[in-house]
């Protein structure tokens, strides 16, 4: 094993280590606060998703973000609505890259939530 992979694999354990220290509402809480400070950070939060011929959006500061925000979201106990938003825009984005097996994931994650 190089010295790099050595050291991504025990930085991949401090950092699971460290999270399991924290009580799970405790965690939860510190999800949810993440997700609010890159909020802030990307200039608020984007419009909500408008359902029926289809989801478009204009491109917002938090797109690049978006699959993070995702998962913060989820993990900080969001309401469905705001954990949805994320996905989708996380998908969109995912298709723009050429990512279709990421995008699928999101899209049918977003669903799970809407339906």
């Amino acid at each position: 094993m190089n010295a790099e992979a050595a050291y991504l694999f025990r930085h991949a354990l401090l950092r699971e280590a460290a999270y399991q220290l924290h009580l799970p509402g405790q965690r939860a809480r510190l999800h949810a606060e993440a997700l609010a400070v890159m909020e802030r950070q990307a200039g608020g939060r984007p419009a909500e998703l408008l359902l029926g011929e289809g989801i478009r959006f204009e491109v917002h500061p938090t797109d690049p973000l978006a699959e993070d925000l995702a998962d913060h979201a989820r993990l900080g106990g969001a309401p469905p609505e705001v954990q949805a938003l994320y996905a989708c825009r996380a998908a969109a984005l995912a298709e723009r890259q050429y990512r279709p097996e990421d995008a699928m994931r999101l899209w049918e994650a977003a669903a799970g939530l809407l339906s």
